[in-house]
């Protein structure tokens, strides 16, 4: 799909790390115009959650559905 459609970058959540990582570097590596940003696994799911609490509340009307962000479960330093 890189190559078919001319893709420079790719912004992925969860990756098998083995398999796409190495082709990302090794194309930039021999000067083609390639990356890959790595959002995560929690980070991309939020949007998803947040939809289905509201799609939650919609159907049980009395309950209370209350979403609860999981935040960044990582520190970078």
């Amino acid at each position: 799909m890189i190559e078919e459609h001319n893709l420079n970058v790719l912004i992925c959540g969860d990756i098998v790390e083995w398999g796409m990582l190495p082709y990302v570097r090794d194309a930039a590596q021999l000067g083609f115009n390639r990356a890959m940003l790595i959002v995560g696994h929690n980070l991309t799911e939020e949007a998803g959650m947040q939809l289905l609490t509201s799609t939650l509340q919609e159907l049980t009307c009395d309950i209370p559905i209350i979403g609860i962000e999981s935040g960044e479960p990582y520190i970078y330093c």
